[in-house]
């Protein structure tokens, strides 16, 4: 008995000292607050930690840095995490203030001020001069969603991309250049392997994090070089939600996380931070995808205490797209002079240059600035871009300071991308039409595309007279059997037409296509595996009519004696007599080269009836091999 009560009282002497200590500790009641409130569970707390439940049911965080956390169970315990997170908060000032909990997490901090009574509880004052400084000391006014339009040489850009900006009102020319962005996208390894990047970007073979820079140097990339438009669309925010994006935000610099090109991108992990101040979903949930473009379709839609969620929409147009707008606003002379000079390195001398006006010689000027770098970024061993550079800021420099004058001038070339992302085609599709073919009958096909558009869409917030679809289904039921018809898992094209005369301006019209499709419009079934791609000329004949000729070769799985090679060359026009009605014909001759098959002729006539982003009727007539007419309803989201 006696020795019973020497092992009892020396366990109480054991946990006696954990249990005082921690009943004295300075945050102790904050803990009993938090666990009386049930903090741990409370949705911005998991917001915070980026918790979420998997199919199995159990919670944990998408973050899957370890450093992220306090607590070594923080990723998959909240209430761990909130605990280490509160003496994390008390705990002595060392050397570099900046890594202090209080300077690390401070959106967790901030938010823990104004849910728990903090009388008698005194954390260390501490000084967090490198959020401080990011954060521009409590200068940031507002918050712009920033999106760069689609880049078809980077398949990881082809829908655009998405990113934040931190206004002060402090930058450049009112451009923002100096303010802070929030960046999100894979850690890619230099010289990755096209195939490689692709195969890892879709089935999560890379860690992703968040970056941060100042607008600049996203406005040189993504304008300068890549040539891609960007639209700003700023949000209306109280000044308490914009401090909580950007103390979430610094903290996230600090995350990894795993990365899909699909779904758990730019497009997922900014919706989630503005999910902060923002209730309502800004993307489709329900779908396995996350497109850039939803995005801005909500944020549009949203209103916030009665207002508009969006104050602002505004265009940054690259610097392809700003020479091409200086010119046409040029009068017919000026752009004779401009065409001269650029043709041939021309002088400022003598000649038409030197009859110009004041403002008409700026206007010229400022633009062949334009013109000169664009040709610098398409071709970087043009020896006519650094000599023509020269020559030019030196006259830029004799004339007055002054923009040029925005009035006269037409427009000269294909439809301008003007309109903004929102106004632009929504990227799910799906489609339901009656068929009538030759040899096959009547019919009903299905057709579903996730994304994106292709040529017949509307001419709004997308590269104009382009393709881009993936994934695109089609399915054909004749008769009581339903059979798979055409699965496209990439169909690209762009017709890079030229907007002026001046070289260098466009280039090679080009399509990419590969999936599964019928071998012939005769065929019930008889899917081959296909890959094809184009290379060719497009030119505006006038108005909108856009005409192409381009030759094709092709690879695909045997089928009927077809072989396995062949070449096609094709001709065509699109053209669009009215916003509501857009129409593409084109002319094909096939050659198998090898295998039993005779060559063959083609023929697609398309058309889009109706202007509106939500529906469009679609009336086809194709010939290959079979003849086949197609009236189809179409319904995006």
């Amino acid at each position: 008995m006696t020795f019973l009560k020497f092992i009892l009282l020396s366990m109480l002497v054991c946990i006696a000292p954990a249990a005082s200590g921690a009943e004295n500790s300075p945050w102790s009641a904050l803990l009993e607050q938090a666990a009386g409130k049930r903090l741990a569970q409370h949705p911005y707390w998991h917001k915070l930690l980026h918790y979420r439940h998997s199919a199995m049911g159990k919670l944990k965080s998408d973050i899957v840095s370890r450093d992220f956390f306090l607590s070594r169970d923080g990723a998959e315990d909240p209430e761990r995490e909130l605990e280490a997170t509160l003496q994390a908060l008390f705990a002595p000032i060392g050397s570099d203030q900046n890594t202090h909990a209080q300077c690390r997490f401070v959106a967790r901090y901030r938010w823990l001020r104004t849910q728990l009574d903090w009388h008698g509880a005194s954390p260390p004052v501490v000084s967090c001069p490198a959020f401080d400084a990011w954060s521009g000391h409590g200068s940031v006014t507002s918050i712009s969603v920033i999106f760069a339009t689609g880049y078809f040489s980077n398949p990881a850009s082809y829908y655009g991309h998405l990113l934040l900006r931190f206004n002060t009102g402090d930058g450049v020319a009112n451009l923002g250049l100096l303010d802070q962005t929030l960046n999100f996208g894979a850690i890619v390894p230099e010289g990755e392997p096209g195939l490689v990047y692709v195969a890892k970007g879709i089935f999560g073979g890379y860690e992703a994090a968040f970056s941060s820079v100042q607008f600049y140097r996203h406005n040189h990339s993504y304008a300068e070089e890549e040539l891609r438009d960007m639209w700003a669309y700023e949000l209306e925010l109280a000044p308490e939600e914009v401090a909580r994006i950007v103390a979430h935000g610094w903290e996230l610099l600090h995350a990894r996380f795993d990365y899909y090109f699909a779904n758990e991108n730019c497009a997922y992990r900014m919706s989630e931070l503005l999910g902060l101040v923002v209730e309502q979903p800004l993307r489709y949930e329900s779908l396995p995808w996350s497109a850039p473009g939803t995005v801005f379709d909500r944020l549009v839609e949203l209103e916030k205490d009665g207002r508009p969620l969006v104050r602002k929409v505004t265009r940054i147009p690259s610097r392809l797209n700003r020479f091409h707008a200086q010119y046409r606003r040029l009068e017919a002379v000026p752009q004779t002079v401009l065409r001269d000079w650029a043709n041939g390195a021309g002088s400022f001398d003598g000649g038409g240059y030197a009859a110009l006006g004041e403002a008409d010689k700026i206007a010229v000027v400022d633009a062949l600035v334009d013109y000169v770098e664009f040709r610098r970024v398409q071709e970087k061993d043009e020896v006519f871009a650094d000599k023509a550079k020269r020559a030019l800021l030196l006259e830029r420099l004799k004339l007055l300071s002054r923009a040029p004058s925005s009035e006269g001038g037409g427009e000269v070339g294909s439809v301008q991308q003007e309109m903004p992302p929102h106004l632009g085609p929504r990227p799910n599709m799906v489609r339901v039409g009656t068929v009538s073919n030759q040899v096959l009958g009547h019919g009903m096909t299905l057709n579903l595309r996730p994304a994106y558009f292709d040529r017949l869409s509307i001419d709004a917030g997308h590269l104009p007279h382009a393709t881009l679809e993936m994934f695109d289904l089609e399915l054909a039921a004749f008769g009581p059997s339903v059979r798979l018809r055409r699965l496209d898992v990439v169909n690209l094209e762009h017709m890079n037409i030229s907007e002026t005369p001046l070289p260098g301006d466009g280039g090679y019209a080009w399509r990419v296509r590969f999936g599964l499709q019928s071998n012939d419009l005769s065929c019930a079934g008889g899917l081959v595996g296909k890959v094809a791609g184009g290379l060719g000329k497009a030119a505006v004949l006038s108005g909108s009519a856009v005409a192409y000729i381009m030759a094709t070769g092709d690879l695909q799985t045997p089928h009927a004696g077809s072989g396995n090679a062949g070449a096609a060359g094709i001709v065509g026009m699109m053209v669009a007599p009215a916003a509501a009605w857009k129409t593409s014909v084109e002319f094909g001759r096939h050659a198998f080269l090898n295998g039993a098959r005779a060559k063959r002729s083609t023929l697609k006539w398309q058309n889009r009836l109706g202007g509106d982003r939500d529906w469009d009727v679609r009336l086809d007539f194709e010939r290959d091999v079979a003849s086949q007419w197609r009236l189809a309803f179409s319904a995006y989201w």
